[in-house]
């Protein structure tokens, strides 16, 4: 099947499917003359929470307002080695904004208490459910701003910019990347914490009017509740061969340099609460391993380890530069990392299995060429791992529906690409 005839196709099927691409937005009043930049907060800068008796408080605040509760948390990653949350933001109507220092605060539960039951919004809910979970706040209801508008096929997807786009009201976005953990806050920081949580609720509203009103809200709900009920990311087997540079170490040897090196700084910066690469630069353990520097004098040798932040602990560092000296041959990393995949790398999907190829090119083409018809990310129409994993089971006869299912697929993305990749992948 060529491009053309795949075109065709992909057009047929995208007419059959009650849904209406970006006329949601549309409908809903997308295209605002003028955009309002918002530099407060409608009712001030609230004053930041601390105490418990005042958690209570904000407890029966919230559970005396209204509807959903908008929530926002500021790690301080760079700077810190936790990625705890260090404020917590939230907003109810009826109730107003909260700011909540979560550190010394510690028991948030009765404010998980107050918003259990409701609808919590969040914007990249993914990033801070995680923090969330670690000070006991868990939503038993999920919208997610940032997959709204993927699914409504907006280009921009960062709070400020769907806000724009939306709303027509633009956010001050100039302390994202700060300090966090940092006490006491400034006071511009606060307003732009209060502020991330000013709008969410009319974003909300808007963003789910048109999730209807174009068709996908079933598919909004099914993405949002696949991520609220999304397991803790495992950890990485090697977590030292995920280091920026790693792949240019090309010896056994100086891969345990690196591994020494890493694990020496994981283990202080864990303990003194600093990002890793606040003590030793990625760079830094890179030549050294490429070196194969295994003594104090090696490591000198190389420019990075006599800046003053890694000399400071050159002694931690010929430690472990001298380990990895001592450690036996057969003991030592292979150089490929092993393959733990689930399927082989791409070049050897020609040898292994005749045809893969070309399916994942015909499954690809008619992915991306659905979601411009849909208006929505093709990430979000089917994940690529899962557009790999028909590739490579598919065979004649074989259940399209079920192998998209064993590999992760919601029942939405099934019922929407079900047809259209088993007739592509039939003519193929």
């Amino acid at each position: 099947m060529n491009e053309e005839a795949a075109k065709k196709l992909v057009e047929r099927h995208a007419a059959k499917l009650d849904i209406d691409g970006k006329g949601g937005l549309r409908a809903a009043g997308e295209g605002v003359d003028k955009v309002q930049l918002v530099k407060a907060p409608a009712e001030g800068i609230p004053e930041v929470v601390s105490e418990y008796w005042q958690i209570e408080e904000v407890g029966r605040a919230l559970e005396a307002g209204h509807g959903p509760v908008a929530f926002d948390a500021e790690r301080a990653s760079g700077f810190t080695y936790s990625q705890r949350a260090y404020l917590v933001q939230l907003r109810r109507e009826g109730a107003g904004s909260f700011l909540v220092d979560p550190v010394r605060c510690g028991d948030l539960s009765p404010i998980d208490t107050a918003c259990q039951k409701s609808e919590w919004i969040l914007h990249a809910a993914d990033q801070d459910l995680p923090c969330l979970a670690q000070v006991g706040m868990l939503p038993d209801k999920l919208f997610d701003t940032e997959v709204a508008a993927q699914l409504l096929g907006m280009e921009h997807i960062g709070l400020a910019a769907v806000c724009e786009y939306a709303l027509g009201k633009s956010l001050l976005k100039d302390h994202q990347a700060d300090d966090w953990s940092k006490r006491p806050l400034p006071n511009d920081w606060l307003r732009y914490a209060a502020l991330d949580v000013e709008l969410l609720i009319p974003l909300r509203n808007k963003l789910s009017r048109a999730l209807q009103i174009a068709g996908k809200a079933q598919w909004a709900k099914q993405e949002m509740e696949a991520i609220r009920l999304a397991p803790p990311k495992e950890a990485p087997a090697e977590p030292w061969r995920k280091v920026p540079g790693a792949g240019k170490v090309r010896t056994p040897r100086g891969l345990e340099v690196l591994k020494r090196l890493w694990a020496e700084r994981d283990e202080i910066a864990r303990e003194l609460n600093i990002a890793p690469t606040k003590i030793l630069r990625n760079q830094a353990m890179v030549a050294a391993s490429q070196a194969e520097a295994t003594s104090r004098r090696q490591l000198l040798a190389i420019g990075a380890f006599r800046e003053r932040k890694a000399r400071t602990r050159i002694a931690n560092w010929a430690r472990a530069a001298r380990a990895a000296g001592r450690t036996k041959e057969s003991d030592l990393p292979e150089r490929k990392k092993p393959n733990k995949r689930s399927l082989p790398g791409r070049r050897q999907w020609a040898k292994l299995r005749p045809g893969s190829a070309e399916r994942l090119e015909i499954i690809r083409f008619c992915v991306h060429s659905l979601a411009d018809e849909l208006s929505i990310w093709q990430e979000n129409l089917v994940a690529p791992a899962a557009q790999k994993q028909l590739a490579w089971q598919y065979a004649p006869g074989a259940e399209v529906e079920q192998i998209l299912q064993s590999a992760g697929a919601r029942p939405w993305q099934i019922a929407t690409v079900t047809d259209l990749l088993a007739e592509a992948l039939t003519e193929l």
